[in-house]
């Protein structure tokens, strides 16, 4: 009996021995596939900012084609202005030039 229950005590403690082995195995398992994640939520994260960056940097460049396009506007209505003015000016000038000739006509008589 005591020959059959060591031969069973060593069947058991290699048992015992093999599934140590596999939980170490499936721990080694375990522990590289929680680095893999770190380094892929790490990815993610250094992805998620540049995003945020460029997302930023687009809503910038918006904003300064916004102000251009006002300032643009602006310029336009203010030189719509001036040629009013020297359209204005011109004509003023034509009739006073107009008028010095007649009068230049009229002093010649």
């Amino acid at each position: 009996i005591q020959r059959l229950l060591k031969e069973e005590k060593e069947v058991l403690s290699e048992q015992v021995l093999t599934l140590q082995h596999q939980v170490d195995s499936q721990n080694q398992v375990v522990r590289r596939l929680e680095d893999k994640e770190r380094h892929t939520l790490s990815a993610i994260g250094a992805l998620e900012r540049e995003v945020q960056l460029k997302n930023q940097q687009a809503e910038g460049g918006k904003r300064r084609a916004i102000e251009v396009s006002q300032a643009l506007y602006e310029s336009n209505m203010k030189m719509e202005k001036v040629v009013v003015e020297l359209d204005d000016t011109r004509k003023a000038l034509g009739v006073k030039v107009s008028e010095h000739q007649e009068e230049e006509l009229n002093l010649k008589r």
